[in-house]
């Protein structure tokens, strides 16, 4: 596998610092739009976990297993990344993360996206886009379960 691919976990560390330190913090901004409070800390927490399985993952992919953890990276990149233009121009107001989410994480994505669509067969392709899916969804869950603790205290 390419070194490229430590670009992921590298953008994910500027991303991550533009959405604590920029605008109103995307944990406030969240709160602010959704009406749910992510604590800062938990917000920190969890991004130091996917930081950490994410560079498991690059690891892994150097090893030459799971190649469909590349497709799953791009997915989750170009997504977070459309993501936060998508939140920004719905809600009128600075989705704490465009800049390094347009900048680097989509087309980062993309290239993860393309390079592995015409290296890997169509299902293991297709499965990297769906654990992605499955990972984005315990994502959200999370955040709520999060939210839902800090509400009740």
């Amino acid at each position: 596998m390419e070194r490229w691919i430590w670009l992921f976990p590298a953008t994910y560390l500027l991303h991550v610092l533009e959405e604590t330190c920029a605008g109103e913090r995307f944990y406030n901004w969240t709160r602010r739009i959704v009406g749910r409070r992510i604590p800062a800390r938990a917000f920190l927490v969890l991004n130091a976990c996917f930081f950490a399985l994410m560079v498991a993952a690059i690891f892994t992919l150097e090893a030459g297993n799971w190649p469909w953890l590349l497709p799953a990276l791009g997915t989750i990149a170009a997504m977070n990344g459309l993501g936060h233009l998508a939140g920004s121009l719905a809600t009128r107001s600075y989705s704490p993360g465009p800049i390094t989410g347009l900048l680097l994480w989509t087309p980062l994505g993309i290239a993860g996206l393309t390079l592995s669509r015409r290296a890997l067969s169509a299902e293991a392709w297709w499965l990297g886009v769906a654990a992605d899916m499955g990972t984005s969804g315990v994502v959200i869950g999370l955040a709520l379960v999060t939210s839902r603790v800090v509400r009740n205290y």
